[in-house]
C-alpha cells in the first residue's frame, strides 16, 4: 500500500480519530500487515505503553510505514509529553525519557516547562495532574434505577 508524504503538524492533545478512520476500510484493508502494525501502534499509544510504541516504532516496517509522514516522530512526542503532563506532577527523568524514546529529556522539558533536578522531573501543575475535590454524577437518577429495579423484579 503505496502512501503519499504528508505532514503532522499542531499541537496534538489526542489520538487523531483513528477509530473513525478504521470503519471506513474494508475487512480485507485490516487484514493487510501494514494496517496491523498501525493498529499495534495505535493501541500502545491510547494505552499509554509508550516504551512498547517506540520499541514498535524501530522495526523496519515501522520506518518504512512512517517515513513519508514528516514530522511524525515529534508529533508522537508531543502527544507522550502532552498525556505525561496531564498524569503526574513530577516522574523519573529516566522514565519519562523512555517514554518519550529519547536519551536527553533537557529540550522536551524546556519546551514543555519542566524543571529537571537531580533525577526527577517536575512538571507545572495543571487541571489534569493536580489534586482536586470533584463532584462526579452519574446521571442516572434514583428513581430511575428504583423504576429499572422494580420493572426487572416483575418479570421474574
Amino acid at each position: 500500500m503505496a502512501m503519499a508524504p504528508c505532514s503532522i503538524t499542531g499541537e496534538m492533545q489526542s489520538v487523531p480519530e483513528f477509530p473513525l478512520v478504521l470503519h471506513l476500510l474494508n475487512p480485507k484493508m485490516l487484514r493487510q500487515a501494514s494496517v496491523q502494525l498501525l493498529l499495534e501502534l495505535e493501541s500502545n499509544l491510547t494505552s499509554a505503553r509508550f516504551d512498547k510504541f517506540w520499541k514498535t516504532m524501530q522495526a523496519e516496517d515501522s520506518i518504512a510505514l512512517v517515513k513519508p509522514v514528516h514530522g511524525f516522530a515529534d508529533a508522537m512526542q508531543r502527544y507522550i509529553a502532552f498525556a505525561i503532563s496531564r498524569t503526574y506532577s513530577s516522574i523519573r527523568i529516566a522514565d519519562a525519557c523512555k517514554a518519550l524514546g529519547v536519551e536527553d529529556l533537557a529540550e522536551i522539558a524546556r519546551v514543555h516547562g519542566w524543571t529537571l533536578e537531580r533525577d526527577v522531573a517536575t512538571i507545572p501543575l495543571n487541571e489534569g495532574n493536580s489534586p482536586s475535590a470533584r463532584r462526579r454524577e452519574d446521571g442516572v437518577k434514583v428513581s430511575a434505577a428504583l423504576a429499572a429495579l422494580s420493572a426487572t423484579s416483575s418479570v421474574l
